[in-house]
């Protein structure tokens, strides 16, 4: 069986990379003249990617500005945004000049903390709940134990949950400005070495895999990571000049679609397309792109005011992103990232209130063109390769 070459001593050299290449280009008969087109060093993907050959490519559109009046974010920025689907780009840039000539988004980060879960076996369910007095009596040397792995990470609390003989722990953190799963997985497992030592536990699963990239009703109703909210009110005139529907239409449409949704198909949330803005953000930011299955989750909510406006809000209970670690150093990525302003330690809450912006923008453009009848000519016209 043929194996990819490979270096023990240096798996980044540009001699074993060309070497990778050049095995792949005989065994293909491709010629891959764009995946080695790159910028920057792979000694600066070590940590990043393995068996490294080349650069995934995603055209990246510029839309804004959008203005923002957050505790963190407060300025008008241009917002980078990596998609293969047309209309996208366009669509957003619609969104935020009709938030921008209403005076502003308005978004806010409610609550900060990522949480982790940990199962751990006893013999009966009488040891479970002296074991739950124990993490009780303990807690704060267990927190000294788990920060003393991390400079950034804290631990706030533990949850427990039992079943039988087995008890579920979610260790709750604060990570500064980093996404930080790898790092409250090595905090963590520094306090289980302590409960293994000094209780009756058997064995244990760390970490549990059933909220980790994925949408759960757990991390709806508590959240994890970053939640944030944002808002704005759209003057009715703008709702009729730039989306040429109304108000009223705007908010019974948009209940209707989410009465139909949550009746017949038992979506977790309500939201247009979180999920496309998140995406385009994640890949140009050099976010963990993963995330963005549970990230995406939330819901949109649009009202008519007692004047006869139109209320937009977006809440995202489960935001996870960084500013520092992972992808965020790599060339472009670190680029789009400083554009708005958020590269680097203490920016995170800012970038949080961008993307509550962004996401709100994408929510109104894409639902006035989907109530005004545009939705499939606008498609047609920006996403198609002609």
């Amino acid at each position: 069986m043929d194996k990819i070459p490979r270096s023990i001593t240096d798996n980044y050299s540009g001699e074993i990379v060309e070497e990778r290449i050049n095995w792949l280009k005989k065994k293909t008969e491709l010629e891959l003249s764009c995946i080695t087109e790159y910028s920057m060093s792979p000694q600066d993907t070590r940590g990043n990617i393995e068996n490294f050959i080349g650069i995934a490519q995603v055209p990246v559109g510029l839309a804004g500005p959008i203005k923002i009046n957050g505790d963190h974010a407060k300025d008008h920025f241009f917002i980078p945004l990596a998609t293969t689907e047309g209309a996208l780009v366009a669509s957003y840039n619609r969104g935020m000049k009709i938030i921008s000539e209403s005076g502003g988004a308005n978004p806010r980060l409610l609550n900060d903390e990522t949480y982790i879960g940990v199962i751990i076996d006893f013999n009966d369910l009488s040891e479970v709940i002296e074991f739950f007095n124990w993490i009780d009596d303990n807690l704060n040397k267990l927190k000294k134990v788990a920060e003393s792995t991390t400079k950034h990470g804290k631990l706030r609390h533990i949850e427990n949950f039992v079943q039988g003989k087995r008890a579920l722990l979610n260790f709750y953190y604060t990570t500064g400005d980093a996404s930080g799963l790898n790092m409250i997985t090595v905090a963590t497992k520094a306090v289980i070495d302590i409960i293994m030592k000094k209780t009756k536990a058997q064995k244990y699963i760390l970490p549990v895999t059933f909220n980790d990239k994925k949408s759960t009703s757990m991390n709806v109703i508590k959240g994890r990571g970053k939640k944030v909210s944002a808002d704005v009110v759209i003057p009715r005139k703008m709702v009729e000049k730039a989306l040429r529907t109304t108000p009223e239409e705007m908010s019974h449409s948009c209940y209707s679609n989410y009465l139909m949704a949550g009746a017949t198909i038992g979506t977790l949330t309500y939201n247009h397309h979180f999920s496309n803005g998140l995406a385009a953000l994640f890949i140009a930011c050099g976010q963990d792109v993963a995330y963005v299955a549970e990230s995406s989750v939330g819901s949109t909510i649009m009202d008519t005011t007692g004047d006869g406006d139109l209320y937009v809000s977006v809440n995202l209970p489960d935001l996870i992103i960084a500013t520092v670690g992972g992808g965020t150093g790599l060339g472009t990525s670190k680029e789009y990232l400083e554009l708005i302003g958020c590269y680097g330690t203490g920016k995170v809450n800012k970038f949080a209130e961008i993307i509550a912006a962004v996401l709100l923008s994408g929510e109104i453009s894409i639902w006035g063109s989907i109530v005004s009848g545009e939705f499939t000519q606008a498609h047609d016209r920006y996403g198609r390769n002609r």
